[in-house]
């Protein structure tokens, strides 16, 4: 019994060092499994930690090669605007300096007038005397004369003892100086018997040839229903119902024209000034100016020296109630300048001719633009070149929405209308800009974009209806109200999220426009703890269509979520689409230790 009970206890005791071998094995197998798994959780962790430091370090440079770029672009908007104002500055220096030459040459003509109307009345005095001493010595030789026929007559009658007055013989007939006023009296009563039936009596016997030599002044077309003359303030002629061919196509209700002195005389009529009140000028007007200005050059009748336009207007429904002065300049046969200002004075034009093309000069202060959308501008100037059928827009500067706008176009009418413009915008605000366009997307911010715009129609009112768009925008400092991204992502909800609003720092993408659908492509949206990116489409009927890739940054965690557009751009709708969360919590008690829990969670395909 005892042998046995100790080969009992031999066998329990080998099968407990048998259990305890084989717990110690598992133990050391599980220490293995944990160590295993705490290597690959650290490995991963490091792995993610490294992705995201890598992510920083590219959106850290991307920001840096962003930054850099804006800072280029500003140093050259900078230098340009420096140009813009040097050259702008030149042209304001040479017009003052024709300007002036053109006072001092008009000052020289003024004085050479008065010295030669001093001379030539130096000279009418001088005969005037030399007239009055001959008739004063003619007058005391016939007193002479009279007095020695008296003597003899008196010495004849002494002598034959006869009355005087039978002695006496008659007196011839002599010129009175007392005639002088009454002569002067009748040829002054004939001149303004003259004057009045001249005023009275329409010229219309000399209406043909007054066409005739016209047309033959301006090339084109011209004719006049009625003729007068009048001498009041300065003798002219008066021009009533005028209508200048049909390239030109201007009408206007009265003409005045005042000739040189020697111009009644001449072959070639110089006319110093022409007044045109009430002229209507319809849109193919500037094509005229070089060919009128080629014909003036030549030996025509009439050459004109100024023109001066009161209550003009152009014949075009979009410039309806926009009425005008203009004042016209030629030199020795040639168009130098004109200038045009609106009755209201917020609209200044100067139009100098280049060649077979015409410059124009445009500078304008509140100017409602006549096209849909109906914008209005705080300050416009531009410089233009207009030249067969075309108008090239070489420099634009405009102050709108609070912000600038420069670029260039080019506008053609030959053949239909069509227009290609490149502009570029700074610090304009959205709110009241993206309000003339449409009030049913809200977005503030300050806007910044390069744009490239081109149309064409048949109709200049419809022009702007057939615009294409495409731009590079940048918007900062701004917020979009209609989703608020940051309870999207926080909550997910299967009937999506309407309603709210998402504020940014920046927002940067690129947009096309055509035939009433709107492209906003590689959208970037960064906003304090959200950021965005994707792509977003607008429909004709205002459907909004495309997706959203959003993360929210926590201290903690970081949440990740994907998304698509949906509703209308009056109530946008924000679908989450195969949703992806990611949050990561960290919390190590040195910078070497790895996290103590990760938690992934990843939706299936």
């Amino acid at each position: 019994a005892k042998a046995q009970a100790e080969e009992a206890a031999r066998i329990k005791a080998a099968e407990d060092e048998v259990k305890r071998q084989a717990a110690v094995k598992l133990e050391a197998e599980a220490i293995a499994l944990v160590a295993e798994a705490e290597e690959a959780l650290r490995q991963e962790a490091a792995a993610v930690k490294r992705q995201m430091e890598e992510r920083q370090q590219q959106e850290e440079e991307a920001r840096l090669v962003h930054a850099a770029a804006a800072e280029q672009e500003i140093e050259a908007e900078l230098q340009a605007q420096a140009q813009a104002e040097k050259t702008a500055q030149t042209l304001a220096d040479e017009r003052v300096q024709m300007e002036s030459a053109v006072l001092a040459r008009e000052q020289e003509q003024v004085r050479a007038r008065e010295a030669a109307n001093a001379k030539a009345r130096a000279e009418m005095e001088e005969a005037l005397r030399r007239e009055q001493d001959a008739l004063a010595q003619e007058k005391n030789e016939e007193d002479c004369l009279r007095e020695e026929a008296q003597a003899r007559a008196l010495a004849a009658a002494k002598l034959a003892n006869l009355p005087l007055f039978a002695q006496t013989k008659r007196k011839p007939l002599r010129y009175n100086p007392s005639w002088n006023k009454s002569i002067a009296r009748a040829v002054l009563g004939v001149l303004l018997l003259g004057v009045a039936l001249a005023h009275l009596l329409p010229f219309n016997f000399y209406i043909p040839k007054l066409e005739r030599q016209l047309s033959d002044s301006l090339g084109q077309r011209v004719t006049v229903e009625t003729l007068r003359f009048s001498a009041y303030p300065a003798p002219h002629l008066e021009l009533e119902g005028v209508v200048i061919g049909d390239k030109v196509g201007a009408r206007l209700e009265k003409a005045r024209i005042f000739p040189a002195i020697t111009a009644w005389f001449s072959d070639v009529k110089l006319m110093r000034r022409v007044e045109l009140d009430s002229i209507t000028l319809s849109a193919d007007s500037l094509d005229a100016f070089p060919l009128w200005s080629r014909q003036q050059a030549r030996a025509v009748p009439f050459q004109f020296e100024r023109l001066l336009v009161k209550n003009g207007k152009f014949k075009h429904p979009l410039l309806d109630g926009f009425t005008f002065d203009a004042e016209m300049d030629v030199r020795r046969g040639k168009f130098v300048q004109a200038k045009v200002m609106s009755s209201d004075q917020r609209i200044t034009m100067n139009f100098v001719p280049q060649a077979d093309a015409l410059r124009i000069d445009l500078q304008a202060k509140q100017l409602v633009w006549p096209l849909e959308p109906r914008l209005t501008l705080d300050s416009l100037k531009l410089t233009a070149l207009s030249q067969a059928g075309a108008l090239t827009i070489s420099d634009i500067e405009a102050q709108l929405f609070e912000g600038y706008a420069t670029g260039t176009a080019q506008v053609s009418w030959s053949k239909g209308w069509t227009y290609n413009a490149e502009l570029k915008l700074l610090q304009i605000a959205m709110a009241p800009s993206l309000a003339r366009f449409t009030r049913e997307a809200k977005v503030t911010g300050t806007l910044e974009a390069k744009m490239r715009l081109a149309g064409q129609a048949d109709a200049l009112d419809t022009l702007f209806e057939t615009s294409q768009v495409q731009a590079t925008y940048r918007v900062k400092n701004g917020d979009y109200s209609g989703i608020d991204l940051v309870r999207a992502i926080q909550a997910p909800r299967r009937g999506g999220h309407i309603g709210g609003k998402t504020n940014f720092d920046d927002l940067t993408g690129f947009f096309q426009y055509s035939k009433g659908q709107a492209q906003f492509r590689q959208i970037k949206l960064q906003g304090g703890v959200v950021s965005a990116s994707g792509n977003l489409s607008i429909s004709q009927d205002k459907a909004l269509s495309g997706n959203l890739l959003a993360e929210l940054h926590t201290p903690s965690a970081k949440l990740r979520s994907s998304f698509v557009f949906a509703g209308t751009l009056e109530t946008p709708v924000l679908n989450p689409f195969a949703p992806r969360a990611v949050s990561v919590t960290e919390k190590s008690e040195s910078a070497n230790e790895a996290p103590a829990a990760t938690n992934v969670t990843q939706p299936a395909n």
